[in-house]
């Protein structure tokens, strides 16, 4: 393995790597050149990705949230103002935590910017509950959002959806609550004004509840979608409708009216569609069979789908055979090469989902609860609504919840000092993204032959036997100058680009350039690009034979 650290600009490494990489790789298995992380301030991308968090599955697993941002702090629970989660989404790069916890009643629709990870989970006490209207995904990308309750509520603006996107890639939704839309509970569909919505999971989460006269789970009329593990309640219709490239896995639906799971709604264009491991459950408002409205565009693979419809209070489901699933789809008889997601059984997931669906750290709510507690009823419990009001236990803003203190942050930095200390890392410096990217580079570091360029992995990596580090550096004037030519920008600016040594010492508290840290330090002014290239290549062989008695040299 090889580990470029340096004063210049992403450019420059590009040079050096694009003349080592037939060298270097020519006899190994690893043909592909990973450049470990965003590189001095590039925006390029990283060709071996981290998931948006442990267990993130699905088409929307690599959504990078706000990684590269700052730790904004949720102070209170107004509509708007510093502190407010209305501030925190309207800058993109951001890890939103929470200092407080409780019901933030909105008057207007939240519109969330790019780069976000609204991190519900570290609310103290009984977790965040938005309420009075509904929030916007559209038009952003990179977005992570887990253990947060949205209710739109009967007072949000007229004929919206609950949540929804039409523009947008990498997103996920990790254990949500949605409930209470006008329109839609949870809709990704395209408006035609952007980059349609693609590479987007919605996993462990609740859509419920959805208001009449249109009571809808969701239209879902994009690609690359992961609807997971999801409970979708009292919905009438849409549980979801659905068209384009999409699988559908491990999900509850409970007491719908007029459609649960719609192919299409019976509509031209076509869909490629996984839809297995599901089970339907009908309840009081009826409804009929559990998959329709399909016909021969609606491609899907359907296996391990049961229902239990008739109402009796008992746990007794059949698997719905193909003559079921009306409307004459085009039946798959493989699965479509889509993500591959860790799956149970149809008739687990009563047993293994219901227990954590939907928002529940620090505790679920007193609507999730009921939603679930219908559920195991089997058929005997549950409704439409019209509006919440409706409800036995009032509207969130008439609740009392319980507020816990705040762990203890000296830094700031959204990890708690109890957690930094135990996990070998300082309470006493904002180094959360540290974390994240030092934990990206030893999985890399660690899944074969490959070139990892800045983020300090030299640091990260200085006990690893595997590794050449090495350090490709030159006189301040001469890198301000070759950056600026490259980039078409000013020598000032250029140098500003160049510059790493306070980041090096903030987070390891060492000298950037000290021949310590390095196997290899090379000076281009005095080599030059190709005399850079043949040192580096000769460091390497040499790793390479003296690594040979004791394995293989990454």
């Amino acid at each position: 393995m090889l580990v470029f650290h340096g004063p210049w600009f992403f450019i420059t490494f590009v040079t050096i790597i694009n003349s080592l990489k037939t060298i270097l790789f020519m006899n190994t298995k690893t043909t592909n050149l990973l450049l470990g992380l965003l590189l001095t301030g590039s925006s390029l991308s990283v060709s071996a990705q981290q998931l948006a968090f442990p267990g993130a599955q699905g088409w929307g697993r690599f959504a990078t949230g706000g990684r590269a941002g700052e730790v904004y702090h949720v102070t209170n629970l107004n509509d708007s103002g510093t502190g407010s989660l209305r501030d925190a989404i309207s800058k993109p790069n951001r890890i939103i935590v929470f200092d407080v916890s409780g019901v933030i009643n909105i008057d207007s629709r939240l519109v969330f910017k790019n780069n976000l990870y609204v991190a519900g989970q570290t609310a103290p006490g009984e977790g965040i509950t938005v309420y009075g209207n509904g929030v916007s995904f559209s038009g952003a990308s990179n977005i992570i959002v887990r253990y947060v309750r949205f209710r739109m509520g009967s007072g949000g603006d007229s004929g919206k959806d609950c949540a929804g996107i039409a523009n947008g890639t990498n997103m996920i939704f990790d254990h949500c609550s949605f409930s209470w839309g006008l329109d839609e509970t949870f809709s990704i569909n395209p408006d035609g004004k952007g980059t349609d919505p693609k590479d987007i999971t919605i996993s462990n989460c609740i859509m419920g509840q959805g208001l009449l006269q249109h009571s809808a789970g969701g239209l879902m009329q994009a690609d690359n979608i992961t609807l997971y593990r999801n409970l979708y309640c009292d919905n009438s219709t849409r549980n979801n409708k659905v068209k384009g490239i999409q699988q559908y896995v491990n999900n509850i639906v409970y007491n719908w009216s007029n459609g649960c799971y719609l192919m299409g709604g019976d509509s031209q264009g076509q869909s490629y569609v996984n839809v297995t491991n599901n089970l339907f459950i009908n309840g009081p408002s009826g409804g009929g069979n559990a998959i329709t409205s399909g016909n021969s565009d609606f491609h899907i693979y359907a296996t391990d789908n049961w229902q239990d419809r008739n109402r009796n209070g008992v746990y007794d489901p059949y698997e719905i055979p193909r003559d079921e699933y009306t409307g004459g789809p085009t039946f798959e008889e493989e699965p479509f090469a889509y993500p591959e997601l860790d799956t149970w059984t149809a008739n687990e997931l009563v047993d293994k989902l219901l227990p954590d669906v939907g928002a529940t750290l620090p505790y679920r709510d007193m609507v999730d609860f009921y939603m679930v507690h219908q559920v195991k009823s089997f058929g005997t419990e549950g409704a439409l609504i019209s509006t919440e009001e409706q409800l036995p236990f009032g509207v969130p803003s008439s609740w009392t919840l319980k507020e816990f203190d705040k762990p203890v942050d000296t830094d700031g930095d959204g990890m708690p000092d109890d957690w930094e200390q135990a996990n070998g890392t300082d309470p006493s410096k904002d180094d959360a993204i540290f974390v994240s990217q030092s934990r990206t580079i030893r999985s890399l570091a660690h899944k074969g032959e490959c070139v990892i360029v800045g983020r300090l992995a030299n640091w990260i990596l200085r006990d690893d036997p595997h590794v050449v580090r090495v350090f490709v550096g030159s006189g301040a004037d001469e890198a301000a100058r070759r950056v600026a030519r490259q980039l078409g920008i000013g020598t000032d600016e250029a140098g500003r680009k160049a510059g790493r040594a306070i980041h090096c010492r903030h987070y390891t508290g060492v000298r950037w350039a000290s021949p310590a840290a390095y196997d290899l330090m090379v000076n281009t002014d005095r080599m030059g690009i190709e005399g850079a290239v043949a040192t580096i290549i000769g460091a390497v062989e040499r790793s390479r034979k003296a690594a040979a008695a004791t394995g293989p040299a990454r």
